[in-house]
């Protein structure tokens, strides 16, 4: 059983309300320009939104509604110039433009070879004193025209005359700003030719883009702001679009007015923004039950149709608390339930509310989740481990996703026990956060001393809302549950399989020299990807167990962080997570270069006076002391 992560005009998660209200909104302002956002965490569906928005147009000839997607074509074209391109290609093909028009459409496509000449030649085409080309702008000019001539045929010759009469046969001075008004004055002309009352373009997977390509599409669509009969609809992760405006501005101060410009340059581009909400409780439980169940009846069938329905009324009103219950499916499957469909209902009803605690509602979370938990319970099937316990199972999983650390500490402390027990979790699950930590210990009577640890994470909203959710773990044997999940980086990728990455992630851990070869490649991952990277990669080092000298693959680590920043609190919150009393001095010394984002920095100071008080390691308390010295000579 696996579930499929893709887009879908097929809405699981009530979220068609916002899809009609965008496509409302549209039509509604047919005669000005419209741009608006759909804003949610990579897999909150976004994209499936844009499905639904086009679906809602695909039976009104007024309107030509297509799709953009940046990502796919990163790195192999100018992000502008894709999608300028991809417009009128959509517009001219889709409406069939007469005879009559096709001046208009050749004129249209000389302005974007223009374009693509201005932006090779920094954004100047001719110089402004004497109108002739410079030398390099010569050298663009021709290489453009030689990538139009390799293998050349007629329309590509054609073309290859066409940028180099408009380059040097109108011999006059020609600036980007003329030529952008030009370009929107012939676009507007070749709407009114095709007949086409409103255009809709919808952006998807911005905020998969690096920076570059990012704001690239983001200008690009200015072109269009003052262009009448257009509408942009651009779903993103507003987060990750301001970090590629505060990337693409470098010089803008790293503090608060940094995060307020990149925030209001996409404000000023987006005038109405659309927020997915997070699925509730309810809601996730409702979402579980409709995929798993969905798997084993078919999403087509009418037994399933039926169930949706219900399923749709019941999230008009998720406050009242409802779910989909055994008599909902009696109705929809009929009273004798086939067996599959009868265990697939137990395990959405057993995991619904783990998963609402762990994934706070996001439905890429839940599906990836799903699908590593029902391959990780046919693998221990499959090896005769039949002590698994499906919710058992996935309260454990949540804490490994979301809880890194206390999933380390949980699974160090459980090989330590005989007993395979934790005694941390039953005081985690006791807790009564209106107590001090201190009373909360006196009230417990654990069967080993508490670890030093648990105040923090008694402080921890996350840990003790994980720790209240059932079933308890207090009192169970997690070995058999450990060495299912044991493979991190097999549950990073969940079902799908991360081959893709197998040799990155092979040289990033081969040592710093060959590392160091890979570092493009790891430029270019997604978020997803990196995510996967880290883990993978942290995960080989656990299982290694060998913490006196430095890991070979520890280097790897490193360079990763220094491209992609965000990860270096990872990497020292990682270093926490180590057992005190087995580590070396290698963890204390070598960081000045790699901890250079603020709370990164901050942290592993902490960290350091954390390893000068413990008393468990002398040799680690002694360089932790040294390791401030030399950063206090530095400074």
């Amino acid at each position: 059983m696996i579930l499929p992560d893709q887009e879908t005009k097929f809405d699981l998660l009530n979220n068609e309300a916002i899809a009609i209200t965008i496509a409302d909104l549209i039509r509604g302002h047919s005669d000005i320009p419209v741009t608006l956002g759909v804003h949610g965490d990579w897999g909150a569906g976004k994209s499936s939104i844009l499905e639904m928005v086009q679906a809602g147009f695909e039976d009104d000839k007024d309107v030509l509604c297509i799709k953009f997607n940046g990502w796919r074509f990163q790195g192999f074209e100018d992000a502008k110039v894709v999608l300028l391109e991809g417009i009128v290609d959509e517009l001219v093909q889709s409406r069939s433009l007469t005879t009559n028009s096709s001046e208009q459409v050749k004129q249209i496509f000389r302005r974007i070879d223009w374009l693509k000449v201005a932006k090779n030649a920094g954004g100047l085409a001719w110089t402004a004193s004497t109108g002739i080309p410079t030398p390099d702008q010569v050298q663009h000019i021709s290489s453009a025209i030689q990538k139009l001539t390799t293998n050349p045929s007629k329309n590509d010759l054609e073309s290859a005359a066409s940028i180099f009469e408009s380059s040097f046969g109108e011999m006059e001075s020609r600036r980007v700003p003329k030529e952008v008004e030009e370009f929107r004055k012939e676009f507007d002309e070749l709407l009114k030719l095709a007949k086409v009352k409103q255009l809709v373009v919808l952006v998807d997977d911005l905020d998969r883009c690096l920076p570059e390509t990012t704001i690239e599409t983001l200008e690009a669509i200015r072109l269009f702001v003052f262009t009448s009969k257009t509408a942009f609809v651009i779903a993103a992760d507003e987060a990750m679009i301001e970090y590629s405006v505060r990337k693409h501005f470098p010089d803008l101060p790293g503090n608060t007015k940094s995060r307020s410009y990149a925030r209001s340059y996409l404000e000023k581009l987006i005038q109405i923004p659309f927020r997915i909400p997070a699925l509730g409780v309810c809601e996730t439980r409702i979402y579980t039950t409709l995929l798993l169940v969905g798997v084993e009846i078919g999403v087509e069938s009418p037994e399933y149709l039926k169930l949706t329905e219900k399923a749709r009324t019941i999230l008009q009103r998720p406050w009242l608390g409802k779910v989909i219950t055994q008599e909902h499916l009696r109705e929809a499957v009929g009273t004798s339930i086939p067996g599959p469909v009868q265990q697939a209902f137990n395990v959405a009803e057993q995991i619904g509310s783990v998963l609402a605690a762990g994934t706070y509602g996001n439905p890429r979370q839940i599906k990836r989740f799903i699908n590593s938990l029902l391959l990780r319970k046919q693998i221990a099937t499959a090896r005769k481990i039949d002590e698994i316990n499906i919710p058992i199972l996935a309260k454990l999983m949540i804490a490994e996703r979301f809880q890194t650390k206390l999933f380390e500490h949980i699974s160090i402390e459980v090989n330590k026990s005989t007993s395979g027990v934790c005694t941390d979790i039953g005081l985690i699950e006791n807790f009564d956060n209106r107590t001090t930590v201190k009373q909360s210990k006196k009230k417990a009577v654990p069967r080993t001393k508490p670890s030093n640890e648990l105040p923090e994470w008694l402080r921890e909203d996350d840990v003790l809302s994980w720790g209240r959710t059932q079933p308890s773990l207090k009192d169970t044997d997690l070995r058999p549950y450990l060495f299912v999940t044991k493979d991190r980086g097999g549950y990073m990728e969940g079902a799908g399989g991360a081959s893709h990455l197998d040799e990155i992630v092979s040289k990033l851990m081969a040592g710093e020299m060959t590392a160091r070869g890979v570092m493009d490649q790891v430029r270019l991952c997604t978020h997803e990807d990196q995510e996967a990277i880290f883990e993978t990669i942290r995960g080989h080092i656990l299982q290694k167990g060998e913490f006196q000298s430095r890991p070979s693959c520890i280097h790897g680590l490193i360079l990763f962080c220094k491209i992609h920043a965000q990860f270096q609190l990872k990497l020292v919150e990682f270093l926490g997570t180590l057992p005190v009393e087995q580590l070396g001095i290698w963890v204390t010394t070598g960081w000045k270069d790699v901890f250079v984002e603020g709370d990164a920095s901050k942290k592993f100071h902490a960290l350091l006076d954390s390893w000068e008080k413990q008393e468990e390691n002398n040799t680690l308390k002694a360089a932790a002391v040294a390791a401030k010295s030399l950063s206090r000579g530095n400074n």
